[in-house]
């Protein structure tokens, strides 16, 4: 048992179990405990009472029957058709995105390609595994609550590095990607060559954008090698259409140069395994409005703001609407800034649309959500908030962090994560049909996956990198 584990009941801790595979499958929270009743008023708890039954031959005609239990077993039938009947008809929604994906071995040594055909995929929150056709290609179906989601996936196989990526899915749409995955055998070679350690994590870059002038790192590098789109290696990243950096794993941070633009974004580094980071941006003008959630209480309050990627203040629309004006963000991914409460400050995380309304849990409402979960925060703790959409049946996560800040201290565990639900009737440890919010708390730098599923089979998919911070993740 973790010092997480401590704070929940037997109860929460076989709902929210965080097993060694990571994730505990599809859990119904919603299901109704018997509910016991006295089958009449005057009866006590003991009670039992001598009826004749008729059909007994062998003894004198005698038997006991427990009143109390027929009772209590009548009583549940009887609530659970009530419920049955009180629910109305959930409609099964269709798949409605696709993703095709198509693997590719490389070879540094030789700077070759070739499409990789025995291979699996498996998800990092529900631990779901898909294999390929005999063509090597792999059809992913989803069925999308929201307009668009990003899954997390370790690559496996016996020829390549295992390969962590984050997969970006839209409602109405179907995407073909192709991903690369390193030759283990030739790139241990290649890393020998230059007398380096191959028992570290990875980075590998796909450097899509051009006119890209910089890379680097808030923590120092291993190694770095650039490679133009042949596979050549080449001096500099103007050159370059990939990167493979050597980093020490936990949760890093990276900057691109780009037009004289600064464009930050977060790298989750596990050993002896290689992150591959597609990296293209766009632009566009975001607009957002912010508004503070007290319990099932909305009121709007002004607030600075500070765009995450790119360091810009926002432009000021109207009352509580701002906006980020032509503005880069990383394409396929959340848009993220920064909102200041006072000294503290809260990242949010959103799809790029239109226009969003993010709901902020107040100062006071977020102490209660501490104080219920019994903890208090230092350095390493982290908090993610997500607004429930409508008939959330139940999540499954998987969790991954470093649960220290030292340099030198490079253990990666999976780990537990508390939760907390909210209604109108105040904080729970269990999620219900009126859940308005969700809470995840964990110490540790680490990587959160979310697989939000619903009453009508539908999903939503959420990945939060966490460096001692509250984070908001809009759907």
């Amino acid at each position: 048992m973790t010092m997480y584990s401590q704070h929940l009941s037997e109860e929460d801790q076989m709902i929210h179990k965080y097993s060694k595979r990571r994730v505990t499958q599809g859990v119904n929270l919603f299901k109704k405990k018997p509910v016991n009743k006295p089958f009449l008023k005057d009866f006590k708890k003991d009670k039992k009472e001598i009826v004749f039954n008729p059909k007994e031959k062998k003894s004198d005609g005698l038997t006991l029957i427990d009143l109390n239990k027929e009772a209590s077993e009548k009583n549940a039938i009887s609530e659970l058709i009530a419920d049955l009947k009180s629910r109305k008809k959930i409609k099964r929604i269709k798949p409605n995105a696709k993703l095709r994906i198509k693997v590719e071995l490389i070879n540094l040594k030789d700077s070759k390609k070739k499409n990789l055909k025995n291979y699996y995929i498996e998800s990092f929150d529900s631990k779901e595994t898909f294999d390929p056709n005999a063509q090597g290609e792999l059809e992913l179906a989803f069925t999308l609550k929201s307009q668009k989601s990003q899954r997390g996936y370790i690559i496996k196989s016996f020829e390549g590095l295992p390969l962590n990526v984050k997969l970006s899915v839209e409602k109405g749409k179907s995407k073909n990607v192709s991903i690369p995955v390193l030759d283990l055998i030739s790139f241990r070679k290649f890393l020998e060559s230059y007398d380096l350690n191959y028992e570290i994590g990875y980075m590998f870059m796909e450097l899509k954008d051009k006119d890209v002038s910089r890379l680097s790192l808030e923590s120092k590098e291993k190694c770095r090698f650039y490679f133009n789109k042949k596979l050549k290696k080449v001096k500099n990243i103007k050159n370059a259409k990939y990167a493979l950096l050597c980093l020490k794993n936990g949760l890093r941070t990276s900057k691109i140069e780009k037009n004289h633009d600064q464009i930050n974004f977060n790298t989750f580094i596990t050993e002896d395994s290689i992150t591959y980071v597609p990296f293209e941006t766009k632009k566009k003008s975001i607009h957002t409005v912010a508004k503070y959630q007290d319990g099932i209480h909305i009121n709007a309050q002004e607030k600075k703001f500070l765009n995450w990627l790119t360091r810009k203040n926002p432009i000021k629309k109207g009352l509580n609407i701002y906006s980020f004006e032509n503005s880069n963000y990383i394409k396929n991914d959340k848009y993220k800034f920064y909102l200041f409460d006072g000294k503290h400050r809260i990242k949010i995380s959103q799809w790029p649309q239109r226009i969003n309304e993010v709901l902020v849990t107040s100062k006071q409402q977020y102490k209660k959500i501490l104080k219920k979960m019994n903890v208090k925060w230092n350095k390493l703790s982290c908090l993610v908030e997500v607004d429930v959409k409508k008939g959330l049946e139940y999540i499954e996560y998987g969790l991954q962090a470093k649960l220290s800040s030292r340099n030198d201290d490079l253990r990666i565990e999976e780990i537990e994560a508390i939760f907390l639900a909210v209604d109108q009737f105040g904080i729970n440890k269990e999620l219900s049909h009126k859940s308005s919010k969700f809470y995840y708390y964990f110490e540790g730098l680490g990587e959160l996956h979310l697989k939000l599923n619903y009453e009508d089979y539908s999903s939503d998919y959420i990945n939060a990198n966490c460096l001692n911070e509250r984070i908001i993740e809009n759907l």
